[in-house]
């Protein structure tokens, strides 16, 4: 897999693109490419193209819904304490071939990977110090 968060601020500068550009080449040929960003213009949609092959994009409107039809996102607020039980709970009880979780730190990002490959789910964490 190739992810790159924030995608039209690392691949509006020059610089950073050239960088993006050098990392990509030394992954393997074959993978999906997955690109996220808030806002994104024109020039960086065409960009972000040329990384990827069969493409398709998932765009969320004003109110955060999802336009992609089979996609489902849920939000539920809960206090820090209760994150990860809700989480393992709707992991349990949903029907899913694939789940993207975000965090707020690579710190808890290890913690849930940890936890999740715990409680026998297949897993894995994709953070900025991997190396």
């Amino acid at each position: 897999m190739f992810v790159l968060d924030e995608c039209d601020k690392m691949l509006e500068e020059t610089d950073m693109r050239a960088d993006v550009q050098t990392i990509f080449k030394a992954t393997p040929h074959q993978k999906q490419v997955m690109m996220f960003s808030a806002t994104m213009s024109a020039e960086v949609k065409n960009i972000c193209r040329k990384f990827m092959k069969n493409q398709f994009e998932i765009f969320i409107d004003n109110e955060g819904k999802l336009t992609l039809h089979g996609l489902k996102q849920f939000y539920v607020k809960l206090e820090e304490n209760e994150k990860i039980r809700k989480l393992t709970d709707l992991l349990d009880s949903l029907m899913f071939n694939q789940v993207i979780v975000f965090v707020k730190s690579v710190q808890y990002a290890i913690k849930l990977d940890e936890i999740l490959r715990k409680d026998s789910f297949p897993s894995i964490s994709i953070h900025r110090d991997l190396p």
